[in-house]
């Protein structure tokens, strides 16, 4: 991590940290995963470090709806992971453990359902009760649910995980940008409240009638040109979703400063200022420049903060 651009303060700590097994738990199974491939393939290569995935867990989650939602060509990304988490399942059975090396495991099909105060040191845990999960439901809709109470199998089904840190992660979503004084599902922004994205084309927003999203097909360019919010762009988290590393930023970012480039140099956006939607979309709130001084003097101070910290 010293070869990234962690915050000084968190690599500190980690530095420091007698840290020797993270154990990440999930409550749907691996192929519903929401990881990149480079996410999974990158940490499986950090040096020191064993990442572990239990076979059996797999195989409770290659469920006919699950090998369906791996089919056809167009889901060829999502097949590519779930080969990887097998490779790296198979290859933890021969996994030897070892001081000197930290382990990531990574649990699927389980849900907690009870936290275990430590009983020598007051204010800390000492162990997460789980459950596991079956998947339920039609491809791209499966649903984790928990074992009956009165299943026989329950108690089976039970795994107490010792840890001394427990941390909740429930995922991001991106949310619409809204008038101050509305409270329904409405967006100054064109915004698609199925995948909590802004709408776009290669990072042009698009705006459709009514929120009538998602684009049947996205890709005909009378699409692109008539729905096209001219002279507005969008990238990162709010154009794709929340996944991705450092390198899917980078490309995401050309993609969309392709589109402006593309556009000044097919005159596209000289209509701009008379373009009504562009009254639309700026009108209800101000516009607050942005320099690029601006985002150098901010990187100072939080070096300069990092720095007296540390």
């Amino acid at each position: 991590l010293n070869q990234t651009d962690i915050s000084l303060v968190a690599l500190n700590a980690i530095r420091k940290s007698n840290i020797q097994e993270i154990t990440i738990v999930g409550r749907r199974g691996h192929a519903q995963s929401a990881f990149t491939i480079k996410e999974l393939r990158e940490l499986s290569k950090l040096p020191q470090v064993h990442v572990n995935i239990q076979i059996d867990e797999i195989e409770q989650g290659t469920t006919s709806s699950t090998l369906q939602e791996l089919e056809g060509i167009q889901n060829r990304p999502r097949k590519r992971i779930v080969e990887l988490i097998q490779k790296i399942a198979e290859e933890s059975q021969h996994f030897q453990r070892n001081q000197n090396i930290k382990t990531i495991n990574i649990r699927f099909l389980l849900t907690p359902i009870a936290i275990f105060p430590s009983t020598e040191k007051s204010n800390t845990i000492a162990a997460l009760m789980v459950t596991r999960n079956k998947l339920i439901g039609p491809p791209f809709a499966q649903k984790p649910i928990l074992w009956s109470a009165d299943n026989k199998e329950y108690a089976k089904e039970l795994e107490r995980i010792p840890c001394d840190l427990l941390i909740k992660s429930v995922g991001y979503k991106c949310e619409p940008l809204r008038k101050i004084s509305s409270t329904n599902d409405s967006s100054i922004l064109p915004f698609d409240f199925n995948t909590n994205t802004v709408p776009h084309m290669a990072g042009r927003v698009i705006n459709m009638p009514n929120n009538n999203y998602p684009l049947k097909d996205p890709n005909k360019e009378e699409n692109q040109e008539k729905d096209v919010v001219r002279g507005l762009y969008v990238v990162g988290w709010l154009k794709r979703g929340p996944q991705g590393i450092i390198g899917t930023n980078i490309s995401d970012a050309k993609e969309t400063v392709s589109s402006i480039l593309e556009d000044l140099h097919l005159q596209k956006l000289q209509t701009f200022p008379n373009d009504p939607n562009h009254k639309n979309v700026y009108d209800p709130f101000p516009i607050n420049e942005y320099r690029y001084q601006d985002s150098i003097d901010n990187n100072n101070s939080n070096d300069n903060s990092n720095h007296s910290v540390s």
